[in-house]
């Protein structure tokens, strides 16, 4: 054999030597670790449950709890409290509302700058028509078309007049409701609801 050959022949303790260089050059992978999907943000949010068929709210307010949970349990409905932003945007993304109650200035939100409302603005709109959004701020004319057209909700309140809310809701859910009637019955004929 010539000295060429012998060259390019590799001896049984040249090819370990070749393997150990190989695989010190391959990074290691992480062991991955178990994700729970339904552990977003803290642990102080939860999951709101409800049986198929309820009527159900989720309320963003911290000053008017009471006020709201009150008018709402009065037009029978089951009801979430979002006690922040990251509660408030995990129920919403793992539960269905029909009516979300908001107020504008939520876990430090202004009027200009409201992340449950940036975080509703943006929905397909077939899954927005199945909720009924009603916006409450100091500023705000009670129930205002063109107010609640630029705001993309359903309803806007003044928080003056928030002792009359069970009244208010009533008509405004029900006018919704009419308004949207044959649209929703159009998608249940055909399947999408």
């Amino acid at each position: 054999m010539s000295d060429r050959v012998k060259d390019n022949v590799v001896s049984p303790a040249q090819d370990n030597k070749v393997e150990t260089i190989s695989e010190s050059l391959i990074p290691k992978s992480p062991t991955p670790q178990p994700i729970n999907v339904l552990q977003v943000g803290t642990p102080k949010e939860e999951i709101d449950f409800f049986d198929e068929g309820d009527k159900t709210a989720l309320i963003c307010d911290e000053k008017n709890t009471v006020l709201l949970k009150t008018a709402l349990d009065k037009l029978d409905y089951k009801i979430g409290i979002a006690k922040g932003v990251n509660d408030a945007i995990t129920k919403l993304r793992f539960t269905k509302y029909d009516v979300i109650i908001l107020n504008e200035n939520f876990a430090g939100g202004s009027p200009g700058n409201n992340p449950i409302l940036d975080y509703i603005q943006p929905m397909p709109m077939l899954r927005r028509r199945e909720i009924f959004v009603a916006l409450l701020g100091q500023d705000l004319r009670t129930m205002d078309n063109m107010t609640a057209f630029l705001k993309s909700v359903n309803l806007v309140i003044n928080t003056k007049e928030i002792e009359n809310i069970r009244d208010i809701l009533k008509k405004s859910i029900e006018a919704n409701d009419i308004f949207y009637k044959v649209l929703k019955d159009s998608l249940k004929v055909k399947g999408k609801r």
